[in-house]
């Protein structure tokens, strides 16, 4: 049974059977190999052999150095491990997933790269989180309640509404008038 880049899901169980079950994701993409040479002012030791040719000095040598031509004395050497870049790559994944159990019996192999049994399930049901209740609030010390002053019933944007609206801000205000306050009044250091 091939399962290759694709998917066998069930609802509930799943048994599979057969000689060979061969399970594999793959990737497409383009990948780069990149290698760093360095030049370290030597020269190469004696003459190029014609006889090894120079396919033989492209590859790195057992010193690690190459040369990139028959001509050239010159040598390079190879710096750190070979760099790879990775572009446009998309992964395309080899699954056999059940609800319930998923039985796999085959004679030969069991080629599967990755084996994740109980992955875990799905809950569609999200708990509530728990919530503190309030605490009753008390004023410190040096600050004591003040009680609202009594005041008639207004209409709301009435000549009475707005004159009691301006004399419960004269009140917060620590009583001076709001048209005279200055930055320096009000506490703040900057507005």
């Amino acid at each position: 049974m091939d399962n290759i880049a694709s998917n066998i899901l069930a609802g509930g169980n799943v048994s599979l059977t057969g000689e060979t079950l061969n399970n594999v994701s793959a990737t497409a993409g383009t990948q780069g190999k990149y290698l760093t040479y360095h030049y370290d002012g030597k020269t190469a030791k004696g003459e190029f052999s014609k006889t090894l040719g120079l396919d033989f000095f492209k590859k790195p040598h057992k010193n690690g150095y190459i040369r990139q031509d028959v001509d050239t004395i010159v040598q390079y050497y190879l710096t750190g491990q070979p760099e790879y870049e990775s572009r446009d790559i998309t992964l395309y994944r080899a699954v056999i997933q059940a609800g319930g159990n998923v039985v796999a019996n085959f004679a030969n192999d069991l080629s599967n790269t990755t084996t994740s049994p109980n992955a875990g399930g799905v809950s569609h049901t999200l708990n509530a989180p728990t919530l503190s209740t309030l605490s009753q609030q008390t004023i410190g010390g040096a600050v004591e309640k003040q009680s609202l002053s009594a005041g008639d019933k207004a209409a709301v944007n009435s000549p009475e509404w707005q004159d009691s609206l301006q004399n419960a801000l004269q009140q917060i205000n620590g009583g001076s008038g709001l048209d005279s306050v200055t930055p320096e009044l009000t506490g703040l250091e900057k507005i």
